[in-house]
């Protein structure tokens, strides 16, 4: 799970800011709190982003899966803080901490350009003892860059993955051709270091980050054949009131004038397709088609559909792109309320987007039902800025400062009474965070 996310000098952090989930002294819903055991701290399971539009809150998960890119992809495109003149040739840095099964993980790193000029990776028992995992830099000279990977005990007592070199000189030829724009983390991961392994994992597999236009990609394989993961979304969505009796994948034969928006160089693979291959087109919106052949050798052409009733109780048929935004939406959220085999730690810009304010109250709550898994949100909905919903330290706000940088601060840093309206207080203005709009009449909030 994370425990909190740094960064300093990208999109609009100049300064350093933090998002930290660790659990404060709050003893509201302690079943929000996941334990630390032994001297590690406890970590809350949502944590919910408010502010003006332009002040940042995208911003926070551009940077997370930015980093998530780097190590995943070795890829690094993101610009720095440019409202300061004395920061523009500076690097960037960002550091993410995170609980994976039994140990509690650091890893940051600092990147000028598109160089990672340095790199760490620590982590700590739950006796809270702490080690070096590795710690890297890469150097300019004047023949190139020099990379220095500095091993701690742990990776260097392990056995090395060619037995004709100890684990000392194996390390010493990785940071000699480690390339200057490539994680060690990565390299590790690609060489099977054991020791490197989980926190890889965490970041590239269990942290995932939504964006505001996300899709869920497996949605149709998914309702295709896991009649379990179905059932469980037929129930969520007739919870939510939004008229759907049943989903199911609807077959029909493919005709060449029914899809004749279709390039032609697309419909020549479709005519290609062998049996046993599918082929997949992806449209707006999360509508998407999945085109095959039959045992009679067809092409057939399957997508999402619902079943809805009409006045009388019979079961009407509707096509997936016939269904409203907010619908779609939904069901591109839904999945992560349901219980998977893996942790996953989502990171949702724009939870509220297309959504009625009930429905994001509704799946925030739904969420915090789960065993695991853990929700960062970015959201304009206030309905969710309620005690009895949420603690105060799952509470945070991003404004900017007089310098036009970004600032990241928690409503548990602020003295309030147990039973105060949040939702009021802050559209009055008292924590921050809000459009400033000049002379502009109340908005009244019970």
């Amino acid at each position: 799970m994370l425990l909190r996310f740094t960064v300093e000098n990208a999109f609009c952090f100049g300064p350093e800011a933090s998002l930290s989930m660790v659990a404060s002294s709050d003893d509201r819903h302690n079943s929000h709190v996941c334990s630390g055991k032994g001297s590690r701290p406890d970590i809350l399971r949502v944590g919910a982003i408010y502010g003006a539009n332009g002040h940042g809150k995208t911003n926070i998960v551009r940077s997370i899966a930015a980093l998530r890119q780097l190590v995943a992809e070795q890829k690094w495109s993101v610009p720095r803080f440019k409202l300061n003149p004395l920061t523009l040739n500076s690097p960037t840095k960002m550091i993410i901490e995170f609980r994976f099964r039994e140990f509690d993980y650091e890893y940051g790193v600092i990147v000028h350009g598109k160089v990672v000029s340095e790199e760490w990776l620590f982590r700590t028992s739950q006796a809270g003892k702490e080690a070096k995992l590795f710690e890297r830099t890469s150097t300019k000279t004047e023949k190139g860059f020099i990379t220095n990977v500095s091993a701690g005990s742990g990776l260097r007592k392990m056995k090395s993955p060619v037995d004709s070199v100890g684990m000392d000189k194996y390390l010493e030829i990785l940071s000699t051709g480690l390339k200057e724009t490539r994680p060690f983390l990565s390299e590790a991961n690609e060489r099977e270091l054991p020791l490197l392994a989980p926190a890889y994992e965490w970041i590239v597999n269990v942290l995932t980050p939504v964006t505001a236009t996300s899709n869920y990609a497996p949605l149709f394989e998914r309702v295709n054949s896991d009649n379990e993961f179905r059932a469980f979304l037929q129930k969520f969505m007739k919870t939510c009131d939004v008229g759907i009796e049943e989903l199911r994948v609807h077959s029909i034969k493919f005709d060449d004038k029914l899809f004749s928006n279709i390039p032609a160089n697309i419909k020549e693979k479709i005519h290609l397709l062998e049996n046993d291959t599918i082929f997949r087109i992806e449209g707006d919106d999360g509508v998407s088609v999945a085109i095959e052949r039959d045992d009679k050798g067809d092409l057939i052409v399957k997508r999402i559909g619902a079943i809805r009733l009409d006045p009388k109780g019979k079961k009407i048929d509707f096509s997936f792109d016939e269904e409203s935004s907010g619908t779609r939406r939904l069901l591109d959220l839904a999945p992560m309320l349901a219980e998977s085999e893996v942790e996953r730690i989502y990171v949702v810009d724009e939870l509220d987007r297309k959504l009625h304010p009930m429905l994001s109250y509704k799946f925030v709550e739904e969420f915090l039902k789960k065993r695991r898994d853990q929700l960062i949100l970015t959201t304009h909905n206030t309905h969710l800025m309620d005690l009895d919903l949420l603690r105060r330290d799952e509470i945070w706000f991003v404004q900017k400062r007089n310098d036009g940088s970004s600032d990241l601060y928690s409503l548990a840093e602020m003295k309030i009474r147990p039973d105060l309206n949040v939702e009021k207080g802050y559209i009055n203005g008292r924590f921050g965070a809000i459009p400033f709009l000049g002379a502009f009449p109340d908005i009244k909030v019970n």
